[in-house]
């Protein structure tokens, strides 16, 4: 049977690289969005290959819309072997005090808050049993902020942090015992579709490849 693999925010960019790499070597693929559209087409472009779809058509910022989508995958789609956090944005780039505050609640709420929800759904039947990976997708902005990006930056240095914290609660906290959790870091890309970058999570899924991304730094945390 073959592995399952839920990628958000896969209508676009690194999301869509992602679907099209991890179909590439053999996944079947749980899709999520806010586009029904884009994720349609996607999905006729995968089955074409050969890879079964599911769509989930949701705002991650809605944890309610999240929860019940989460809910409706039975049988084998249950079964997730691969999240990878993908769904994330960047909202102008005033000043913190001159910024629209709804743009800095847009960018918690999907940066942060929609990675934890997804975590927080998923993850507890990959502890049941008792494998999974979890993929973060981050930004170097997270480690060096550039001017106006006051709030995005802040939001993954948060997500860095947050992966970081766990490393160091492993030992206390058995939910991430056996799991391989990987950020990714990205600097500036183009994101129509960098069908590079999903080179270096491939490298640390599967070690055999020898495929690279020279703007990519990972880290396993295990």
């Amino acid at each position: 049977m073959k592995k399952i693999a839920l990628i958000t925010g896969a209508t676009s960019g690194i999301g869509e690289a992602c679907a099209l790499r991890f179909s590439k070597e053999g996944y079947d693929l749980i899709l999520t969005g806010r586009n029904q559209s884009k994720l349609d087409l996607l999905q006729s472009r995968l089955n074409a290959d050969g890879t079964d779809v599911k769509l989930l058509n949701f705002d991650i910022r809605d944890r309610n819309a999240a929860t019940e989508a989460v809910d409706t995958l039975t049988g084998k789609w249950r079964d997730i072997d691969v999240l990878i956090n993908n769904a994330g944005l960047a909202l102008g780039l005033e000043k913190e005090y001159e910024l629209d505050p709804e743009k800095w609640e847009t960018m918690i709420d999907t940066n942060i808050k929609g990675m934890l929800t997804m975590t927080h759904l998923v993850v507890p039947h990959m502890v049941e049993r008792n494998c999974g990976h979890v993929i973060n997708m981050g930004s170097l902005a997270g480690e060096a902020a550039y001017p106006g990006g006051n709030v995005y930056c802040a939001t993954f240095s948060l997500l860095i942090e947050y992966f970081v914290k766990l490393q160091q609660l492993s030992l206390l906290e058995a939910i991430f015992e056996r799991m391989k959790r990987i950020i990714i870091l990205f600097s500036l890309l183009q994101l129509d579709l960098s069908l590079g970058f999903s080179n270096a999570i491939i490298t640390q899924i599967f070690p055999d490849s020898s495929s690279q991304f020279p703007f990519v730094q990972s880290f396993i945390l295990s």
